[in-house]
């Protein structure tokens, strides 16, 4: 009976490969395509701590955050706390890890590199600014930030 019982835990152990989740993402895996499913997932991660970084009430409590996410499919660019940039970036840092700790275990989805810490995700002449309470990329109201103008 113990022999059994070991065999069915192994064989469902066995056939089953390591994912990446994280939590209030459960639901964001795409089942039409299960190599990309990971990849899914990690976007709503990205999402969920831009959301939980990125609170503000005024424009000043806004940065935008380049971060280096190596294998994982980022742009590398988002707007968050100014204050919270730090925490922002190792927290998106040690999600980015075990994300290509699982792709390395089970080959990348679409063999793509990501994550070379551009600003893909706004527009390079962007500005941080505070919109309805979350800090987001906006263009420059008087044709200054980062491009002048």
């Amino acid at each position: 009976m113990r022999w059994s019982l070991l065999l069915l835990v192994f064989a469902a152990c066995s056939g089953s490969t390591p994912s990446y989740t994280f939590p209030g993402c459960e639901d964001a895996g795409d089942g039409s395509d299960p190599s990309c499913s990971d990849a899914n997932v990690f976007s709503c991660a990205e999402a969920k701590l831009q959301q939980q970084y990125g609170t503000c009430t005024d424009d000043s409590d806004c940065a935008i955050v380049n971060v280096n996410g190596s294998c994982a499919p980022s742009c590398g660019a988002f707007v968050v706390r100014a204050d919270s940039a730090g925490v922002f970036t190792d927290s998106f840092s040690n999600e980015a890890a075990k994300f290509c700790k699982v792709q390395q275990s089970n080959g990348s989805c679409g063999g793509e590199a990501f994550g070379d810490g551009v600003n893909c995700g706004a527009n390079e002449c962007d500005v941080a600014a505070c919109v309805n309470g979350t800090c987001a990329a906006v263009p420059p109201s008087d044709g200054g930030g980062p491009c002048g103008g």
